[in-house]
């Protein structure tokens, strides 16, 4: 006779609460929280990737050396009024537009100099070719014949690089954090040639002129706190020697309660600062000194044809008109305009015509002086204000074809 065993199994069902552990930050940064808490600033501090690094590695990240003729141009330079500013935007960045290469971390190696160039180079490309390259710093890093090393060095001498043999592939000359690495460049195809890199001053208007054409490379100063950045309006006053290289690749005006800032690719790893980037306040820490931007063909720069090209609208006192204004992009850069209507000769801030009765042109009555035979009147307004309100003549005038009804802000001569 066959024996069946049934077997009853019990599952306990254990509930085990869940909790959330709050994310640990070493001492030092408990202080630059309580420091920037302190201080009302705009940033947050958090154990980024370069907290878990010592002070001598930390050290090892940065590599900024100018030398002393770059530096008395730039002098000069700044010296220069700020241009005309050519967007009017609050916001602007490159990012949106999928022409900024990939964040990338340059290791212990001094090297920020060959990043920010190299990628500032890249965009330029992208902008210009619609395809992302991924030059080496390898060869900006090894290739250069003015001494910039892991040691530290300058931009333009990784330009003049791309500039003489071309920029070749990461893939031909990987970059490996280390300058004993011989310059293997002759072994690789060149995939572009800059032509050139172009100095900018340092004030808002001009970089944000020259970032309309492309991202900028730039320096600026880090402290030890920056070393902490998550996120925010980072600021820091300008009192230590600049020793990093970035790039810019757009501004926001509205961040640092409207103050506004750059928005800024690091090289330090994506585990910096929110993605590898950050904002900086405009005027903080010397950013923006000694920025430059790579000419690469036609980056920028679209071949800009319109039609009509001259268009004149008269528009009646409470009528509007229309007139459509083509605009054509002819070459591979990317189009962007900005139309600002132009205020015509003769006209005052109100945007008035003043003529008194001499002019030909100006309104036909002959004027009578009453100031010996009128009757003073209170005007129902504060006089204090320099406001009397509007004054009726009793008459309608006109000039230039449109017709008003009272007296208007021109206040002197009539």
């Amino acid at each position: 006779m066959r024996k069946t065993a049934i077997v009853f199994i019990s599952l306990m069902l254990v509930i085990i609460p869940l909790v959330v552990a709050k994310a640990e930050v070493s001492d030092e940064v408990l202080k630059i929280q309580q420091m920037i808490e302190a201080n009302g600033l705009k940033w947050t501090a958090g154990q980024t990737s370069m907290m878990d690094l010592s002070p001598e590695e930390r050290q090892m990240r940065l590599g900024l050396e100018i030398p002393d003729d770059v530096r008395a141009r730039f002098e000069a330079l700044n010296d220069s009024p700020p241009p005309v500013l050519l967007s009017t935007q609050d916001y602007f960045s490159w990012d949106e537009f999928g022409c900024v290469s990939v964040v990338d971390d340059q290791r212990s190696c001094g090297s920020c100099w060959a990043f920010a160039a190299t990628h500032a180079f890249e965009s330029a490309y992208i902008i210009a070719e619609g395809v992302v390259p991924d030059f080496s710093e390898q060869q900006a890093l090894v290739c250069n014949f003015s001494g910039s090393d892991c040691g530290g060095g300058w931009m333009a001498d990784a330009y003049h690089v791309f500039m003489g043999y071309g920029a070749v592939e990461e893939s031909c000359m990987p970059y490996c954090a280390n300058d004993d690495y011989p310059c293997t460049q002759g072994e690789c195809t060149p995939v572009a040639y800059l032509e050139g890199c172009e100095d900018v001053p340092n004030n808002v208007n001009a970089i944000k002129n020259a970032l309309m054409l492309s991202p900028l490379s730039t320096t600026f100063t880090v402290y030890d706190d920056f070393n902490s950045y998550s996120n925010g309006c980072y600021e820091h006053a300008d009192v230590e020697p600049l020793n990093h290289a970035v790039v810019i690749i757009g501004w926001d005006d509205n961040m640092c309660d409207g103050e506004g800032a750059w928005i800024v690719k690091n090289s330090w790893g994506t585990n910096f600062g929110w993605d590898g980037f950050f904002f900086m306040k405009y005027g903080s820490a010397g950013f923006g000194q000694h920025t430059q931007r790579p000419v690469y063909g036609t980056a920028g720069m679209p071949d800009f044809s319109f039609s009509p090209e001259q268009i004149e609208i008269e528009v009646p006192s409470g009528q509007q008109a229309v007139v459509n204004l083509e605009f054509v992009n002819d070459g591979n850069g990317l189009l962007r305009y900005n139309l600002t209507p132009a205020q015509p000769e003769g006209q005052d801030e109100y945007g008035y015509y003043c003529a008194d009765s001499d002019d030909q042109e100006g309104p036909a009555y002959d004027w009578v002086d009453i100031t010996e035979i009128g009757e003073v009147i209170e005007f129902p307004y504060n006089i204090d204000d320099g406001n009397s309100g509007w004054l009726d003549f009793g008459f309608d005038f006109t000039y230039y074809g449109t017709e008003y009804h009272r007296a208007k802000a021109c206040t002197n001569g009539w």
